[in-house]
């Protein structure tokens, strides 16, 4: 009995950590094309939904979906992360992506189509984006994942930081 168990032990870590590492992908395509189309794509068609806001408060936009095995782990970061905030003007939103509320307005729309992959997040600052990309970087599964998107809210960047190059646990978007 010893004996199976010490052959099903290192057998198990070792199905476990495949397990593991098939969540985690690159964030968007990895072709030079792509990751510049992505880019301009995100900061142009971000630009008509950002003139709705009301431009007073910073706002956290975790883009998720609720079938990936990411979102869970990734939106128990990013709230963690968000509690040590001592900002009051902060709000933080968790929008599915296939929300029928948030997927009726063409604009929210128009931002929904470029995102490659969620969890995905957007800061933004007034009705300036501030950041856009991966929630969190790094596996989600160990003690290396870091939220990445709310320090940008305290740099005060002049232009967006539009993160599309991160490896991590990742689900695609599915486009229609």
């Amino acid at each position: 009995c010893l004996i199976s168990l010490a052959w099903l032990a290192p057998l198990s870590l070792l199905v476990l950590n495949r397990w593991q590492t098939s969540f985690d992908h690159w964030y968007a395509p990895m072709s030079g094309s792509a990751l510049g189309e992505i880019t301009t794509a995100l900061s142009q068609d971000a630009k008509p939904w950002l003139a709705t806001l009301d431009g007073e408060n910073s706002k956290l936009y975790l883009i998720i979906d609720p079938d990936c095995p990411c979102t869970e782990p990734a939106v128990r970061k990013v709230q963690d992360e968000f509690r040590k905030i001592s900002r009051i003007d902060m709000a933080l939103h968790v929008v599915p992506i296939a929300d029928p509320v948030w997927a009726s307005n063409p604009k929210w729309r128009s931002v929904l189509k470029n995102l490659p992959s969620t969890p995905s997040l957007i800061a933004v600052e007034g009705n300036q984006m501030v950041y856009v990309g991966p929630a969190v970087s790094g596996s989600l599964c160990g003690t290396t994942a870091k939220v990445v998107g709310i320090p940008t809210l305290q740099s005060r960047f002049t232009s967006p930081a539009i993160n599309i190059i991160d490896s991590g646990c990742y689900c695609p978007v599915a486009h229609s």
